[in-house]
């Protein structure tokens, strides 16, 4: 198999898009959408998966159904396997997006969450909840490993002793 790096139109993806290439990975960005609900682009995008002759669909979401059309148009063109990995989950949204989500979760293969807080959120906003799967971010903490700098503590909370809170 060959991956395909595919993304939206928007800007922002120029040095993703040089390094995949640079790796040897097709680039292409879906077509624009006209308006904010486009069936034919789930029918267009869907064309342009089957005639790669896509194995995987995967995307990365950090918010309830973000791309969700880009799902839509994977089910669609059939792909053998759907994937959506769920970053974050913003709990407060419009009711009848649930319905929508609902919905499109049905047609996805495996949710992947990288906190069991964010699979507990998302479990009751999928009609399968047992396609939901932990899978932690794996960071390398060996680079937080040295010694503490008594210097930049004291710089950074001004001498106080107080807590550092860094976000």
């Amino acid at each position: 198999w060959q991956p395909v790096l595919v993304h939206r139109p928007a800007g922002g993806f120029e040095r993703l898009d040089k390094l995949a290439l640079e790796a040897g990975v097709r680039v292409w960005a879906m077509p624009e959408m006209s308006g904010g609900r486009d069936a034919g682009w789930v029918l267009r995008v869907a064309r342009l998966f089957r005639a790669e002759d896509a194995s995987v669909f995967h995307a990365h979401r950090t918010e309830a159904n973000q791309g969700a059309y880009g799902v839509l148009a994977a089910i669609a063109a059939r792909l053998p396997a759907v994937v959506v990995t769920q970053h974050h989950l913003n709990v407060t949204y419009a009711s009848g997006r649930r319905a929508q989500e609902m919905l499109v979760s049905a047609g996805v293969d495996r949710f992947i969450t990288v906190s069991h807080e964010v699979a507990r959120n998302l479990r009751p906003r999928c009609l399968f909840p047992g396609r939901i799967q932990v899978i932690h971010n794996g960071i390398d903490l060996r680079p937080f490993g040295r010694p503490p700098n008594s210097e930049l503590r004291r710089v950074l909370n001004k001498g106080t002793g107080r807590p550092i809170v860094l976000c």
